[in-house]
Formats: C-alpha cells, sequence, structure tokens
C-alpha cells in the first residue's frame, strides 16, 4: 500500500469530537454510579450486585465479539456470523448489562439527597 492510500480499516476521530462524546457518557455514568456509591457507604448490597453484573456482561460481550476482534472489525452487528455458542453468550451478556443497568437506574430513581 502506498503512502498516498488510506487503510479503509484505520479510524481518526478528531480529539473535540471524542470531547463531545465523553461529556454525555461521564455525566450518565456519575447519574448512575454516585447513588450506587451513596447506597453502598448505607450497607445495601444493591449497587455491588448491579456493578457485578454489569462487569460480567462487559466480559461475556467480549469474549462473543473476540472472533470479530481479532480480524480489525470493531464495529459491526454480524450476528449470523456468530457461532451458536457465541451467540447465546452474546445473548447473556446483553442480558446481563441490561439488569444491571436496570438496577442501577431503579436505584438513582430512588435517591433521595
Amino acid at each position: 500500500m502506498s503512502a498516498k492510500q488510506k487503510d479503509p480499516l484505520a479510524w481518526y476521530v478528531p480529539p473535540m469530537v471524542m470531547f463531545q462524546l465523553a461529556v454525555p457518557v461521564v455525566g450518565m455514568l456519575a447519574f448512575l454510579l454516585f447513588p450506587a456509591l451513596q447506597a453502598a457507604e448505607h450497607g445495601s448490597p444493591v449497587p455491588a450486585a448491579a456493578l457485578a453484573l454489569i462487569v460480567v456482561g462487559v466480559v461475556f460481550l467480549f469474549l462473543a465479539r473476540l472472533q470479530f476482534y481479532r480480524q480489525p472489525r470493531f464495529f459491526m452487528f454480524a450476528t449470523r456470523q456468530l457461532t451458536d455458542i457465541r451467540r447465546r453468550l452474546r445473548l447473556t451478556a446483553y442480558a446481563c448489562l441490561g439488569i444491571g443497568v436496570l438496577m442501577l437506574i431503579a436505584l438513582a430513581a430512588s435517591f433521595d439527597p
């Protein structure tokens, strides 16, 4: 590949766009995690369970999509190319993530400052 040709798999995101995307994500994480930390100080097991479910979901999702990560295809929704076991793992990952996030949202909704 010559120096003038661009690699179609090379992604470039300008720093300002990354900053603009990071601000809402950090705000949403703070909205969910601050009440969880407050409840954890009072001995509630809900935040730990929710965060554990989210971590398990992220690990399962990583393992389900590992074959795509080995090829440089990071942003794909190709579920037909997944094996049956990896499809089930992906479904389990989304279930864990969804339940964990719903637990954190419920905890944030019940937060009384």
